[in-house]
Protein backbone atom coordinates (compact mmCIF):
# COMPACT_ATOMS: atom_id res chain seq x y z
CA UNK A 1 0.00 0.00 0.00
CA UNK A 2 2.73 2.79 0.60
CA UNK A 3 3.96 1.67 -2.94
CA UNK A 4 0.56 2.75 -4.41
CA UNK A 5 0.65 5.33 -2.22
CA UNK A 6 3.51 7.19 -4.21
CA UNK A 7 2.22 5.88 -7.32
CA UNK A 8 4.40 2.68 -7.70
CA UNK A 9 3.30 -0.67 -8.93
CA UNK A 10 2.78 -3.48 -6.17
CA UNK A 11 5.21 -5.90 -5.61
CA UNK A 12 5.13 -8.94 -4.74
CA UNK A 13 7.54 -11.65 -2.95
CA UNK A 14 7.42 -14.86 -3.76
CA UNK A 15 5.97 -16.91 -0.76
CA UNK A 16 7.25 -20.06 -1.63
CA UNK A 17 11.14 -19.20 -0.99
CA UNK A 18 14.16 -19.14 -3.60
CA UNK A 19 14.73 -21.06 -6.29
CA UNK A 20 17.81 -22.21 -7.48
CA UNK A 21 17.88 -21.60 -11.73
CA UNK A 22 19.45 -23.77 -14.02
CA UNK A 23 20.30 -23.22 -17.87
CA UNK A 24 17.08 -23.72 -20.08
CA UNK A 25 17.34 -26.21 -23.00
CA UNK A 26 15.78 -25.34 -26.42
CA UNK A 27 13.85 -27.54 -28.20
CA UNK A 28 12.99 -26.45 -31.41
CA UNK A 29 9.83 -28.25 -33.62
CA UNK A 30 8.48 -28.16 -36.79
CA UNK A 31 4.94 -29.04 -38.11
CA UNK A 32 4.43 -31.98 -40.40
CA UNK A 33 1.24 -32.28 -41.60
CA UNK A 34 -0.87 -32.15 -38.08
CA UNK A 35 2.12 -33.42 -35.75
CA UNK A 36 4.80 -31.42 -34.44
CA UNK A 37 8.34 -32.81 -35.03
CA UNK A 38 11.87 -32.18 -33.49
CA UNK A 39 14.23 -30.30 -35.61
CA UNK A 40 18.07 -29.11 -34.88
CA UNK A 41 19.92 -26.29 -35.87
CA UNK A 42 23.48 -26.60 -36.79
CA UNK A 43 25.84 -24.65 -38.53
CA UNK A 44 23.04 -22.16 -39.61
CA UNK A 45 20.79 -25.11 -41.12
CA UNK A 46 18.17 -27.13 -39.62
CA UNK A 47 17.55 -30.60 -40.54
CA UNK A 48 17.68 -33.88 -38.06
CA UNK A 49 20.14 -36.52 -36.95
CA UNK A 50 21.07 -40.53 -37.85
CA UNK A 51 22.81 -43.25 -36.96
CA UNK A 52 25.82 -44.36 -38.81
CA UNK A 53 27.61 -46.77 -38.35
CA UNK A 54 26.97 -46.20 -34.15
CA UNK A 55 27.50 -42.52 -34.51
CA UNK A 56 25.42 -39.52 -34.76
CA UNK A 57 25.33 -37.70 -37.89
CA UNK A 58 23.83 -34.25 -39.06
CA UNK A 59 21.48 -34.35 -42.40
CA UNK A 60 20.45 -30.60 -43.34
CA UNK A 61 16.91 -30.74 -44.77
CA UNK A 62 16.49 -30.38 -48.18
CA UNK A 63 14.32 -27.47 -47.87
CA UNK A 64 15.46 -25.26 -45.03
CA UNK A 65 12.00 -23.76 -43.14
CA UNK A 66 11.37 -20.41 -42.29
CA UNK A 67 11.87 -18.80 -38.77
CA UNK A 68 8.36 -18.91 -38.99
CA UNK A 69 7.53 -22.50 -39.05
CA UNK A 70 9.92 -23.27 -36.15
CA UNK A 71 8.56 -23.45 -32.98
CA UNK A 72 11.07 -23.42 -30.05
CA UNK A 73 10.22 -24.71 -26.64
CA UNK A 74 11.75 -23.90 -23.28
CA UNK A 75 11.98 -26.20 -20.56
CA UNK A 76 13.76 -25.01 -17.05
CA UNK A 77 14.64 -27.25 -13.59
CA UNK A 78 14.44 -25.43 -10.95
CA UNK A 79 15.87 -26.74 -7.15
CA UNK A 80 14.35 -25.41 -4.28
CA UNK A 81 17.17 -23.90 -1.78
CA UNK A 82 15.79 -24.48 1.61
CA UNK A 83 15.39 -28.17 0.35
CA UNK A 84 16.66 -29.77 -2.79
CA UNK A 85 14.21 -32.52 -2.46
CA UNK A 86 11.29 -29.94 -4.06
CA UNK A 87 12.02 -29.27 -7.78
CA UNK A 88 9.91 -27.48 -10.77
CA UNK A 89 9.99 -27.86 -14.28
CA UNK A 90 8.14 -25.08 -16.32
CA UNK A 91 7.94 -25.48 -20.22
CA UNK A 92 7.28 -22.58 -22.51
CA UNK A 93 6.56 -22.15 -26.34
CA UNK A 94 7.94 -18.69 -28.53
CA UNK A 95 7.27 -18.73 -32.33
CA UNK A 96 8.56 -16.31 -34.49
CA UNK A 97 5.81 -13.99 -35.62
CA UNK A 98 7.45 -12.16 -38.26
CA UNK A 99 4.39 -10.31 -40.61
CA UNK A 100 1.36 -12.29 -38.73
CA UNK A 101 -0.12 -9.10 -38.01
CA UNK A 102 -3.61 -9.53 -40.22
CA UNK A 103 -3.60 -5.71 -41.33
CA UNK A 104 -0.21 -6.33 -42.91
CA UNK A 105 -0.79 -9.38 -44.69
CA UNK A 106 -3.56 -8.39 -46.09
CA UNK A 107 -1.14 -5.15 -47.87
CA UNK A 108 1.34 -7.69 -48.68
CA UNK A 109 -1.34 -9.74 -51.02
CA UNK A 110 -2.37 -5.78 -51.79
CA UNK A 111 0.84 -5.35 -53.50
CA UNK A 112 0.71 -8.78 -55.34
CA UNK A 113 -2.54 -9.19 -56.75
CA UNK A 114 -1.40 -7.62 -60.00
CA UNK A 115 1.90 -10.34 -60.53
CA UNK A 116 0.68 -13.67 -58.41
CA UNK A 117 -1.18 -15.66 -60.59
CA UNK A 118 -4.00 -17.43 -58.39
CA UNK A 119 -5.13 -13.91 -56.52
CA UNK A 120 -8.11 -12.84 -58.65
CA UNK A 121 -9.62 -9.95 -56.48
CA UNK A 122 -9.45 -8.62 -53.16
CA UNK A 123 -12.77 -7.00 -52.08
CA UNK A 124 -13.47 -4.85 -48.67
CA UNK A 125 -16.65 -4.35 -47.27
CA UNK A 126 -17.65 -1.57 -44.23
CA UNK A 127 -17.36 -3.57 -41.02
CA UNK A 128 -16.10 -6.77 -42.60
CA UNK A 129 -12.66 -8.68 -42.92
CA UNK A 130 -11.57 -8.07 -46.90
CA UNK A 131 -11.72 -11.29 -48.72
CA UNK A 132 -9.65 -12.82 -50.89
CA UNK A 133 -10.98 -14.84 -54.21
CA UNK A 134 -8.43 -17.34 -55.36
CA UNK A 135 -8.54 -19.57 -58.87
CA UNK A 136 -6.96 -20.12 -62.14
CA UNK A 137 -7.99 -20.32 -65.59
CA UNK A 138 -7.34 -24.08 -65.43
CA UNK A 139 -10.14 -24.05 -62.56
CA UNK A 140 -12.84 -22.35 -64.42
CA UNK A 141 -12.23 -24.08 -67.35
CA UNK A 142 -12.28 -27.30 -65.30
CA UNK A 143 -15.76 -26.44 -63.61
CA UNK A 144 -16.95 -25.25 -67.01
CA UNK A 145 -16.34 -28.62 -68.44
CA UNK A 146 -17.38 -30.83 -65.82
CA UNK A 147 -20.22 -29.16 -63.76
CA UNK A 148 -21.69 -27.28 -66.45
CA UNK A 149 -21.69 -28.77 -69.80
CA UNK A 150 -23.05 -31.79 -71.89
CA UNK A 151 -22.49 -34.57 -71.76
CA UNK A 152 -19.82 -34.96 -69.67
CA UNK A 153 -20.91 -32.19 -67.16
CA UNK A 154 -23.13 -34.78 -66.34
CA UNK A 155 -21.25 -36.13 -64.10
CA UNK A 156 -19.92 -33.70 -61.30
CA UNK A 157 -21.16 -32.14 -57.99
CA UNK A 158 -19.63 -28.39 -57.61
CA UNK A 159 -19.07 -28.52 -53.56
CA UNK A 160 -19.10 -25.85 -51.57
CA UNK A 161 -17.90 -27.42 -47.98
CA UNK A 162 -18.44 -25.52 -45.07
CA UNK A 163 -15.29 -22.92 -43.91
CA UNK A 164 -12.63 -24.67 -41.59
CA UNK A 165 -10.06 -21.62 -39.75
CA UNK A 166 -6.21 -22.79 -40.03
CA UNK A 167 -5.17 -18.96 -37.60
CA UNK A 168 -6.58 -15.55 -38.52
CA UNK A 169 -9.03 -16.35 -41.44
CA UNK A 170 -11.55 -19.51 -43.04
CA UNK A 171 -11.27 -20.77 -46.11
CA UNK A 172 -13.95 -22.11 -48.53
CA UNK A 173 -12.91 -23.90 -50.90
CA UNK A 174 -14.95 -25.23 -53.70
CA UNK A 175 -14.34 -28.82 -54.93
CA UNK A 176 -15.05 -31.13 -58.08
CA UNK A 177 -14.39 -34.26 -59.48
CA UNK A 178 -12.28 -34.41 -63.04
CA UNK A 179 -13.95 -36.74 -65.16
CA UNK A 180 -10.98 -36.89 -67.24
CA UNK A 181 -9.11 -39.37 -65.07
CA UNK A 182 -9.77 -42.19 -62.88
CA UNK A 183 -7.40 -44.42 -60.43
CA UNK A 184 -6.71 -47.63 -61.60
CA UNK A 185 -6.66 -48.88 -58.12
CA UNK A 186 -10.48 -47.94 -57.86
CA UNK A 187 -11.59 -46.45 -60.78
CA UNK A 188 -12.65 -43.42 -59.33
CA UNK A 189 -12.46 -39.37 -60.23
CA UNK A 190 -9.82 -37.68 -58.97
CA UNK A 191 -10.83 -34.63 -56.68
CA UNK A 192 -9.56 -31.20 -57.80
CA UNK A 193 -9.93 -27.81 -55.56
CA UNK A 194 -11.85 -25.03 -57.38
CA UNK A 195 -12.00 -21.16 -57.09
CA UNK A 196 -11.12 -20.88 -52.66
CA UNK A 197 -12.06 -18.05 -50.85
CA UNK A 198 -10.40 -17.15 -47.78
CA UNK A 199 -12.57 -14.42 -45.63
CA UNK A 200 -12.82 -13.46 -42.25
CA UNK A 201 -16.76 -13.06 -42.26
CA UNK A 202 -19.22 -16.21 -43.42
CA UNK A 203 -22.42 -13.95 -43.82
CA UNK A 204 -24.13 -13.51 -46.86
CA UNK A 205 -22.60 -10.92 -48.44
CA UNK A 206 -19.28 -12.29 -48.11
CA UNK A 207 -20.09 -15.51 -49.94
CA UNK A 208 -21.95 -13.61 -52.39
CA UNK A 209 -19.33 -11.52 -53.65
CA UNK A 210 -17.38 -15.02 -54.17
CA UNK A 211 -20.51 -16.98 -55.99
CA UNK A 212 -21.07 -13.76 -58.13
CA UNK A 213 -17.23 -13.65 -59.39
CA UNK A 214 -17.79 -17.74 -59.94
CA UNK A 215 -20.89 -16.44 -61.92
CA UNK A 216 -19.10 -13.90 -64.04
CA UNK A 217 -16.42 -15.84 -65.12
CA UNK A 218 -19.03 -19.33 -65.87
CA UNK A 219 -21.05 -16.63 -67.87
CA UNK A 220 -21.14 -18.52 -71.55
CA UNK A 221 -21.59 -21.55 -69.80
CA UNK A 222 -24.32 -23.99 -70.95
CA UNK A 223 -25.71 -24.98 -67.87
CA UNK A 224 -25.67 -23.74 -64.42
CA UNK A 225 -23.48 -26.38 -62.00
CA UNK A 226 -25.41 -28.57 -59.76
CA UNK A 227 -24.08 -27.12 -55.90
CA UNK A 228 -23.33 -29.44 -52.99
CA UNK A 229 -23.09 -28.75 -49.69
CA UNK A 230 -24.23 -29.78 -45.99
CA UNK A 231 -26.54 -27.18 -44.33
CA UNK A 232 -25.20 -24.28 -44.23
CA UNK A 233 -27.68 -21.74 -44.66
CA UNK A 234 -25.80 -18.30 -46.00
CA UNK A 235 -24.03 -20.39 -48.66
CA UNK A 236 -27.41 -22.15 -49.40
CA UNK A 237 -29.53 -18.86 -49.89
CA UNK A 238 -26.54 -17.39 -51.87
CA UNK A 239 -25.99 -20.03 -54.43
CA UNK A 240 -29.47 -20.20 -55.12
CA UNK A 241 -29.73 -16.55 -55.56
CA UNK A 242 -26.56 -16.08 -57.89
CA UNK A 243 -27.14 -19.40 -60.02
CA UNK A 244 -31.22 -19.49 -60.07
CA UNK A 245 -31.52 -22.83 -62.44
CA UNK A 246 -28.56 -24.66 -60.51
CA UNK A 247 -30.29 -27.78 -58.53
CA UNK A 248 -28.69 -27.69 -54.49
CA UNK A 249 -27.67 -31.06 -53.51
CA UNK A 250 -27.50 -31.56 -49.37
CA UNK A 251 -25.09 -34.22 -47.93
CA UNK A 252 -27.24 -37.04 -47.03
CA UNK A 253 -24.68 -37.83 -44.18
CA UNK A 254 -25.61 -34.83 -42.74
CA UNK A 255 -29.40 -35.44 -42.73
CA UNK A 256 -29.05 -38.94 -41.02
CA UNK A 257 -26.74 -37.95 -38.82
CA UNK A 258 -29.14 -34.41 -37.75
CA UNK A 259 -32.35 -36.99 -37.47
CA UNK A 260 -30.81 -39.42 -35.41
CA UNK A 261 -29.82 -36.80 -32.95
CA UNK A 262 -33.14 -35.20 -33.33
CA UNK A 263 -35.22 -38.79 -32.85
CA UNK A 264 -32.94 -39.66 -29.62
CA UNK A 265 -32.32 -36.42 -28.43
CA UNK A 266 -34.98 -34.43 -28.89
CA UNK A 267 -37.87 -36.67 -29.57
CA UNK A 268 -36.92 -39.60 -27.31
CA UNK A 269 -37.27 -42.66 -29.57
CA UNK A 270 -35.86 -46.46 -28.40
CA UNK A 271 -32.89 -47.33 -30.32
CA UNK A 272 -35.17 -50.43 -32.35
CA UNK A 273 -37.78 -47.75 -33.50
CA UNK A 274 -35.02 -45.21 -34.38
CA UNK A 275 -33.33 -47.55 -36.32
CA UNK A 276 -36.48 -48.63 -38.24
CA UNK A 277 -37.08 -44.99 -38.95
CA UNK A 278 -33.86 -44.04 -40.00
CA UNK A 279 -33.20 -47.56 -42.19
CA UNK A 280 -36.68 -46.69 -44.09
CA UNK A 281 -35.53 -43.26 -45.19
CA UNK A 282 -31.86 -43.75 -45.87
CA UNK A 283 -31.01 -47.50 -46.35
CA UNK A 284 -31.27 -50.19 -49.09
CA UNK A 285 -33.95 -49.46 -50.48
CA UNK A 286 -35.35 -46.43 -48.40
CA UNK A 287 -36.22 -42.76 -49.38
CA UNK A 288 -33.10 -41.43 -50.34
CA UNK A 289 -32.60 -44.38 -52.76
CA UNK A 290 -35.67 -43.92 -54.85
CA UNK A 291 -35.58 -43.88 -58.41
CA UNK A 292 -38.05 -41.66 -59.49
CA UNK A 293 -40.03 -39.17 -57.63
CA UNK A 294 -43.28 -41.57 -58.12
CA UNK A 295 -41.15 -44.02 -56.12
CA UNK A 296 -40.06 -41.14 -53.55
CA UNK A 297 -43.99 -40.50 -52.98
CA UNK A 298 -44.88 -44.20 -52.53
CA UNK A 299 -42.28 -45.22 -50.54
CA UNK A 300 -43.13 -41.45 -48.03
CA UNK A 301 -46.54 -43.07 -47.63
CA UNK A 302 -45.50 -45.81 -46.10
CA UNK A 303 -42.87 -43.89 -44.07
CA UNK A 304 -45.12 -41.51 -42.27
CA UNK A 305 -47.56 -44.16 -41.77
CA UNK A 306 -44.55 -45.95 -39.52
CA UNK A 307 -43.41 -43.03 -38.13
CA UNK A 308 -46.96 -41.59 -36.63
CA UNK A 309 -47.36 -45.23 -35.08
CA UNK A 310 -43.96 -45.39 -33.80
CA UNK A 311 -42.79 -41.53 -33.22
CA UNK A 312 -45.41 -39.31 -33.98
CA UNK A 313 -43.81 -36.61 -32.39
CA UNK A 314 -41.73 -36.59 -35.45
CA UNK A 315 -43.45 -36.51 -37.84
CA UNK A 316 -43.81 -32.57 -38.27
CA UNK A 317 -40.32 -31.94 -37.93
CA UNK A 318 -39.65 -34.95 -40.98
CA UNK A 319 -42.47 -32.49 -42.78
CA UNK A 320 -41.54 -29.66 -42.51
CA UNK A 321 -37.66 -29.62 -42.22
CA UNK A 322 -36.48 -32.55 -43.73
CA UNK A 323 -38.87 -33.76 -46.42
CA UNK A 324 -38.33 -30.61 -48.38
CA UNK A 325 -34.19 -31.50 -48.75
CA UNK A 326 -35.26 -35.00 -49.59
CA UNK A 327 -37.23 -34.43 -52.29
CA UNK A 328 -34.99 -31.86 -53.43
CA UNK A 329 -32.25 -34.37 -53.77
CA UNK A 330 -34.37 -36.60 -55.24
CA UNK A 331 -36.03 -34.83 -57.96
CA UNK A 332 -32.81 -34.06 -59.59
CA UNK A 333 -33.30 -34.98 -63.45
CA UNK A 334 -29.37 -34.79 -64.01
CA UNK A 335 -27.16 -37.18 -63.39
CA UNK A 336 -24.20 -35.72 -61.53
CA UNK A 337 -25.13 -36.84 -58.06
CA UNK A 338 -27.60 -39.32 -56.29
CA UNK A 339 -29.99 -38.99 -53.99
CA UNK A 340 -27.49 -39.76 -50.99
CA UNK A 341 -24.83 -37.82 -52.21
CA UNK A 342 -22.61 -36.97 -49.74
CA UNK A 343 -19.34 -34.65 -49.17
CA UNK A 344 -16.99 -37.14 -47.69
CA UNK A 345 -14.64 -36.10 -50.37
CA UNK A 346 -14.97 -33.16 -50.15
CA UNK A 347 -14.33 -32.76 -46.64
CA UNK A 348 -11.26 -35.19 -47.39
CA UNK A 349 -10.22 -32.33 -49.23
CA UNK A 350 -10.57 -30.05 -46.65
CA UNK A 351 -8.11 -32.66 -44.66
CA UNK A 352 -5.54 -31.78 -46.49
CA UNK A 353 -5.74 -28.47 -46.41
CA UNK A 354 -5.61 -28.16 -43.73
CA UNK A 355 -2.12 -30.51 -42.82
CA UNK A 356 -0.72 -28.03 -45.88
CA UNK A 357 -1.21 -24.69 -44.56
CA UNK A 358 -1.51 -22.26 -41.54
CA UNK A 359 -2.55 -18.89 -42.42
CA UNK A 360 0.10 -16.23 -43.62
CA UNK A 361 0.04 -15.25 -46.58
CA UNK A 362 2.41 -17.82 -47.80
CA UNK A 363 -0.84 -20.42 -47.04
CA UNK A 364 -1.96 -19.11 -50.82
CA UNK A 365 0.99 -20.26 -52.17
CA UNK A 366 0.64 -23.55 -50.21
CA UNK A 367 -2.96 -23.73 -51.89
CA UNK A 368 -1.02 -23.14 -55.23
CA UNK A 369 1.12 -25.52 -54.72
CA UNK A 370 -2.03 -28.24 -54.49
CA UNK A 371 -3.43 -27.04 -57.76
CA UNK A 372 -0.91 -27.28 -59.57
CA UNK A 373 -0.08 -30.49 -58.56
CA UNK A 374 -3.52 -31.48 -59.48
CA UNK A 375 -2.50 -30.04 -62.92
CA UNK A 376 0.56 -32.02 -63.15
CA UNK A 377 -1.40 -35.32 -62.88
CA UNK A 378 -3.75 -34.07 -65.57
CA UNK A 379 -0.39 -34.39 -68.11
CA UNK A 380 1.29 -37.46 -66.63
CA UNK A 381 -2.32 -39.25 -67.11
CA UNK A 382 -2.69 -37.50 -71.29
CA UNK A 383 1.08 -38.95 -71.71
CA UNK A 384 -0.26 -42.64 -69.94
CA UNK A 385 2.08 -41.88 -66.83
CA UNK A 386 2.00 -42.72 -62.92
CA UNK A 387 -0.63 -42.43 -60.74
CA UNK A 388 -3.59 -42.12 -62.88
CA UNK A 389 -5.35 -43.03 -66.27
CA UNK A 390 -7.75 -41.11 -69.27
CA UNK A 391 -11.39 -42.31 -68.74
CA UNK A 392 -12.37 -44.03 -71.13
CA UNK A 393 -14.50 -41.07 -72.81
CA UNK A 394 -11.63 -38.89 -73.12
CA UNK A 395 -8.76 -41.81 -74.71
CA UNK A 396 -8.62 -39.52 -77.80
CA UNK A 397 -6.62 -36.85 -75.86
CA UNK A 398 -3.89 -39.21 -75.15
CA UNK A 399 -0.33 -37.95 -76.50
CA UNK A 400 2.65 -39.76 -76.79
CA UNK A 401 5.27 -38.02 -74.08
CA UNK A 402 7.74 -37.20 -77.15
CA UNK A 403 5.29 -35.51 -79.32
CA UNK A 404 3.68 -33.37 -75.72
CA UNK A 405 7.31 -32.09 -75.16
CA UNK A 406 7.16 -30.22 -78.41
CA UNK A 407 3.75 -28.21 -77.94
CA UNK A 408 4.21 -24.91 -76.78
CA UNK A 409 2.34 -23.87 -73.71
CA UNK A 410 -0.60 -22.50 -74.80
CA UNK A 411 -0.87 -25.74 -77.13
CA UNK A 412 -0.41 -27.74 -73.39
CA UNK A 413 -3.60 -25.74 -71.94
CA UNK A 414 -5.89 -26.09 -74.76
CA UNK A 415 -5.68 -29.79 -74.65
CA UNK A 416 -6.10 -29.80 -71.25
Amino acid sequence: MDRRAVGQGCSFTDDCGAWKHSPSPVTRMIKNGVRWQSIILRGGQYGTEKRVNGKKMFVPADQQPSEEDILKAHRMYNIFKADENYKRRATGGKQHQGGNNLGDNINQLHNAIHDHPFIQEIFYRKQHVPGIVLFTTQQIRGIWRFCCSSPHGEGTVLGVDKTFNPGQLHVTPTVSKHLGMVRPTTNRHPIFIGPTLIHGNSDRKTYSTFFNFIKQELEDAPKDPVIGSDEEMAICIVAKFVFPTSNLIKCSRHLKSNMIMCLQGKVGVARRKRNNIVSAVFGPGGLTSSPTITVFEERLTNIQTTINDQAPAYLQHLTIRVLPILQQNTMLTRTEASPDWTNNNWESMNHILKMKIGWRPQAIDSIRDIVKGHYTDVERAIMGRREYRLHEDFKEYFVQPAVWSTKTDEQRRRHM
